[in-house]
């Protein structure tokens, strides 16, 4: 038998059970999104995602890029032995220096959002 799914159907039942299992943890997801500020489409596309995770009582939380490769290594190191951070994007592309390889190492699995 076929079955046609609609988007916006499909999209509210995940949400549902998205906002249910956001509500049964001790405190809200937080997810912090390395980015190129100065990239317009990519700070369009963090808003979006800000607002859709936002209704669903999970932060996320753009911050730039540092502005040499080391920075950005250690700020990914930071990040991963945050208690409190749960996830963290990093948007491509990747800053000049930056290994997403090395990087996907030095942030973990455990915190990878996008599988670097």
């Amino acid at each position: 038998m076929l079955r046609i799914f609609k988007g916006f159907e499909l999209a509210e039942t995940i949400n549902a059970q998205t906002r249910g299992l956001v509500e049964a943890l001790a405190r809200p997801p937080r997810c912090v999104v390395l980015m190129d500020v100065a990239n317009a489409g990519m700070s369009a596309y963090v808003r979006r995602q800000q607002t859709s995770a936002e209704a669903l009582g999970i932060a996320i939380e753009p911050e730039a890029y540092s502005a040499d490769a080391a920075g950005v290594l250690e700020r990914l190191r930071e990040l991963a032995a945050e208690g409190d951070v749960d996830a963290v994007a990093t948007l491509y592309p990747l800053p000049p220096g930056v290994d997403a390889r090395g990087a996907a190492l030095v942030l973990g699995a455990a915190r990878d959002v996008d599988g670097l």
